[in-house]
C-alpha cells in the first residue's frame, strides 16, 4: 500500500512541477511581448511641439532631441519624453505644452528638432 502511495504521489507531483514550469515559461513569453509591445508603442508616441499662440510647429518621437539656441547663439542639447498629449519632459523637467513655448518666447531662446540617429546594430 505504502508503495502504491509513493507511486501516485511521485507521479501526481511530477505532473504538477511540469505544470508550473510549462506556466512559468509561457509567463516569461507573455512578460517578453508585451515588453516588445510597449517598446513599439513608445517609439509611436510623438511629442507635439507649439508656438506661443498654440500652433503646431513639429513633431518629434518620444526619446528624441531637442535643440535650444539662445539669443547669443549658445546650444544646448535636450532629451525629450512623451508624458501625454499635453505633457513632456525636456532634459527631465516637465512642461505643459504651451506653458514652454511661451517660457521659451520670454527668454528669447529657439527651439528646433534634431534629426533622429539610428541606433547602431538596427
Amino acid at each position: 500500500m505504502f508503495g502504491i502511495g509513493m507511486a501516485v504521489g511521485c507521479a501526481l507531483g511530477g505532473t504538477i512541477g511540469v505544470l508550473f514550469m510549462a506556466l512559468a515559461v509561457a509567463g516569461k513569453r507573455e512578460d517578453e511581448q508585451m515588453a516588445a509591445l510597449f517598446e513599439k508603442k513608445k517609439h509611436e508616441r510623438k511629442i507635439c511641439f507649439l508656438d506661443k499662440d498654440a500652433n503646431r510647429l513639429f513633431f518629434i518621437p518620444d526619446g528624441g532631441y531637442l535643440e535650444l539656441i539662445a539669443g547669443n547663439g549658445d546650444k544646448q542639447v535636450c532629451s525629450c519624453n512623451y508624458v501625454d498629449d499635453e505633457h513632456m519632459k525636456v532634459n527631465g523637467t516637465l512642461w505643459q505644452a504651451l506653458d514652454f513655448a511661451e517660457h521659451m518666447e520670454e527668454r528669447g531662446i529657439a527651439y528646433r528638432p534634431l534629426p533622429q540617429q539610428k541606433e547602431r546594430g538596427r
